[in-house]
């Protein structure tokens, strides 16, 4: 192989990996989550700008995005575990909430380290529907595991939306 097919195929490696390396800040499990292409795992899919929990679990979250383009949606039914690990998501605009659970959901819900949810008009920043629960805990030995929930106008900081009940939330 000469010199100028092996810098040919290191410049369109470089390029390959730029198109591929849209990271939002936040992995699930330990993996990256890509804006580009989405990804999935057991129990989990991502589809930008959504990341569904369908699985049981446990699934921990962690990491920084407050451009908008991670916003948590927890399936309906059944029981899922959750911990959040030094995680600070923002949903951007009106009616985007930046973790929320479906109706008939249950979550346990366990905190690691600084947890910040933050969503847009009209939207909880942990919504908790009528016909929901959620249970919010630390970790076993992180007596310092923290929340900041801030709905945005007309919704709670853990709850229900605007003109929505909230379901059960035990803290």
């Amino acid at each position: 192989m000469n010199t100028k097919t092996l810098l040919v195929l290191v410049f369109a490696g470089l390029f390959a990996v730029t198109a591929n390396a849209a990271l939002t800040g936040v992995t699930i499990n330990g993996e990256p989550l890509n804006d580009a292409v989405g990804s999935s795992g057991a129990g989990w899919n991502y589809t930008p700008p959504t990341l569904t929990l369908s699985g049981a679990g446990p699934f921990m979250i962690s990491g920084t995005n407050t451009a908008g383009k991670v916003r948590v949606v927890v399936q309906a039914g059944g029981t899922k575990e959750v911990t959040l690990s030094n995680l600070t998501l923002k949903a951007m605009g009106d009616n985007l909430c930046a973790f929320a659970l479906g109706t008939g959901a249950n979550v346990s819900l366990s905190l690691a380290g600084e947890n910040t949810l933050d969503s847009g008009y009209g939207r909880a920043g942990l919504e908790v529907p009528a016909g929901a629960s959620l249970s919010i805990t630390n970790v076993p030995g992180d007596d310092a595991g923290a929340l900041t929930a801030t709905g945005g106008d007309y919704g709670a900081g853990i709850g229900g939306g605007d003109e929505g009940n909230g379901g059960t939330v035990a803290i």
